[in-house]
């Protein structure tokens, strides 16, 4: 019989613990083994609400714990017992039974793997990620020509290309599963081999789009993962499905006996399903003290590709048609797509205190690509606060640390998002002026910062799309934004991006700019600091006949570079009552006119050349001296200082590059 501790009539808590039985009853002294085991227990059980407490320790799943609306008809949290200690839902297998060889590498053969029945691609070895091996050793390999599609491609994509020697061998054992990742400018390919003839090599599909930016070109970049032949750097492991072998290059000290290898298993660790189509929503629901860790992601037998965000892929915590769901104080990380996924339907969603780390592709996604008319069925007024996303993109680089696609009023308010190979924030999914849902969005008082790092281009600390009324961009800090070739900026409203607040935000070491319009209407770009930015402070792409934006009381400070970069053409933009100042002393270029000239365009006619008299600029003191001639123009001075999360994750140093420089 279950034993029932009653906080009022109706409400039930089950205890889960690694002492704990399937014969157990739930209570505390005799508690369950598993949460799914809990779970089951309630759909018997009439409750107004219910509580399951999971003991600290691994709890290992190999399948989704799933909930759906009849499970949450009721509020339902499922909360670690011991804030300190914490409980662990974990996707993987543990692999053990090593043998080791003449040379010191370790072999176990794998049932299921040799069976059919199990195949990954991410392996972790005393919690830390290993690479499987990959060419070349460092940097990159280069396209050496460009190939016309196969006829079966044409009008799809790219599918060939011509490479230099020996750069693939088509020799190479166990072909089919060497992947190739082919960088394009924002996006990746992950292609197999179809067929190598000379130096051309065909892939078994195409790129996502025959459009230029998805091709492959000369000169484009490209790697070649999973090599067996490769095989022998320490901490390299290679997975033969064939044989089921997996062998292990261990690194200096690591031992057999004294080592823990984790494999994943579990496609996702928690999956929350409501109907919406019968609009019975899967509601109240709370996750709280959690770390949820391995998820499997292996890409399809034809390989993968697309365009953008990597907004395809799922999450480790998957929501669907769900309400008043808060996922807080958790942790995620080692999964092999998103932390996260906000998906259709869903709204009043919450993610609170909570670090994402160490991840395939991107942390969190809030909505869909696709617009909904229907607000009932639309994703919107979630929350994503005071959390981490730290080291994204360590399999998928082309992933957002928090994505936001065709949904409104939702708020990312003081979170750090660092270490990425792509946008920090992305905001929008509609291109040009097309109708959008993504509206009334506030990004605000977020850290973001270590993103592109050479490795992908276009992209931006902060990244929005399309028509987005209301949406409000603020107090941020942004900072070291560095791309592989163009497009390593700041801010950056893309096409079509309408009616922004840009206010209070600060952004520095970007290689691009620390500000980028190509084209959008009535943008206000207000109170800002553009700082030290690398190739330019401020760029401006598309001439329009409307106005583009107004840049107003903005202080603008420089080393190296342009002040303006691209197309300042026409008159659809206003800027005045700004602050420039180029500490290299050098004359000020406003496209190639003296200040006079360019106020004779109606531009900046208020505005000052003057030193802003920051605290120490270039180490982010950005404290202004109460004598600071930014002041009498009307500058209002904020705090940024506390700006990011407010628990710093220890592991911010600690991860080493996915990516080559």
């Amino acid at each position: 019989m279950i034993l029932l501790l009653v906080a009022h009539i109706g409400s039930a808590t089950l205890y889960v613990s690694t002492r704990g039985t399937d014969a157990g009853d739930g209570s505390k002294a005799h508690p369950m083994a598993r949460i799914e085991q809990a779970i089951d227990r309630l759909r018997e059980l009439p409750h107004s609400s219910a509580t399951v407490r999971v003991e600290p320790g691994t709890y290992r799943v190999e399948k989704p714990i799933t909930l759906g609306s009849k499970d949450l008809a009721s509020p339902l949290s499922i909360v670690s017992s011991d804030a300190r200690k914490g409980a662990t839902i974990d996707g993987g297998r543990e692999v053990t039974g090593w043998t080791v060889g003449a040379n010191g590498w370790w072999t176990v053969t794998i049932p299921d793997v040799a069976a059919g029945k199990w195949y990954f691609s991410e392996l972790f070895v005393n919690g830390a990620r290993r690479l499987r091996p990959r060419l070349p050793r460092q940097g990159y390999f280069y396209i050496a020509s460009e190939v016309p599609p196969s006829d079966s491609a044409k009008g799809h994509g790219s599918d060939r290309f011509g490479f230099i020697g020996s750069d693939i061998d088509p020799n190479w054992a166990n072909r089919d599963d060497i992947e190739l990742v082919l960088f394009h400018n924002w996006s990746i390919t992950e292609g197999r081999i179809g067929q190598i003839e000379g130096n051309t090599v065909t892939l078994k599909s195409p790129t996502c789009s025959s459009d230029s930016w998805a091709g492959l070109p000369k000169g484009n970049r490209f790697l070649v993962d999973n090599v067996k032949d490769a095989l022998g750097t320490p901490g390299d492991w290679y997975l033969d499905r064939n044989t089921g072998v997996l062998t292990y290059v261990p690194i200096k000290g690591e031992t057999p006996g004294r080592t823990q290898v984790v494999a994943p298993i579990a496609p996702s660790l928690i999956e929350v399903r409501g109907d919406a189509a019968s609009q019975k929503w899967a509601s109240n629901l709370r996750l709280s003290g959690l770390t949820l860790q391995h998820t499997l992601w292996n890409i399809p037998v034809l390989g993968r590709s697309f365009p953008q965000a990597e907004a395809d892929l799922r999450g480790a915590v998957n929501l669907e048609a769900a309400r008043d769901v808060t996922i807080d104080h958790c942790t995620i990380k080692q999964v092999g797509e998103y932390a996260v996924e906000i998906g259709q339907s869903c709204q009043r969603v919450q993610v609170a205190h909570t670090s994402i780390c160490d991840i395939g592709a991107g942390g969190i996604k809030i909505g869909r690509t696709e617009r909904v008319t229907d607000e009932e069925l639309l994703t919107s007024d979630c929350r994503v606060e005071d959390s981490t996303v730290l080291g994204f993109g360590r399999r998928a680089p082309a992933a957002i640390g928090i994505w936001i696609g065709q949904s409104p009023r939702n708020t990312i308010l003081h979170n750090t998002i660092e270490d990425g190979y792509y946008t920090g924030v992305s905001v929008g999914w509609s291109w040009g002026y097309a109708p959008s849902a993504s509206h009334h969005n506030l990004i605000e008082g977020n850290r973001i910062g270590q993103i592109g790092q050479d490795v992908l281009s276009d992209m931006g600390g902060i990244y929005t799309l399309g028509v987005a009324p209301g949406t409000v961009l603020r107090s941020n800090f942004i900072h070291d934004v560095s791309s592989f070739s163009y497009g390593g900026w700041g801010i950056y409203p893309d096409e079509g991006s309408s009616g922004l607040l840009i206010k209070n935000n600060v952004a520095t070491r970007c290689k691009s700019a620390g500000f980028h319009q190509h084209y959008g209407q009535d943008n206000l770009v207000v109170n800002n600091i553009w700082a030290f930015n690398r190739e330019a402070q401020l760029m401006r792409t598309r001439a329009e006949d409307h106005r583009s934006f107004t840049f107003d009381r903005n202080i603008v400070i420089w080393n190296s570079g342009l002040l303006l970069a691209s197309n300042w053409t026409g008159t659809g933009f206003a800027m005045d009552h700004n602050l420039y100042w180029d500490t290299s002393g050098k004359p000020l270029n406003f496209m190639g006119q003296s200040l006079s000239g360019w106020r004779s365009r109606g531009l900046d006619v208020n505005s000052q050349i003057a030193d802003p008299l920051f605290a120490d600029a270039l180490h982010d003191d950005f404290r202004l001296d109460p004598k600071s001639p930014a002041l009498k123009l009307g500058f209002k001075p904020f705090d940024f200082r506390a700006i990011g999360a407010a628990d710093q994750p220890a592991a911010r140093a600690s991860l080493p590059r996915a990516w080559p420089e």
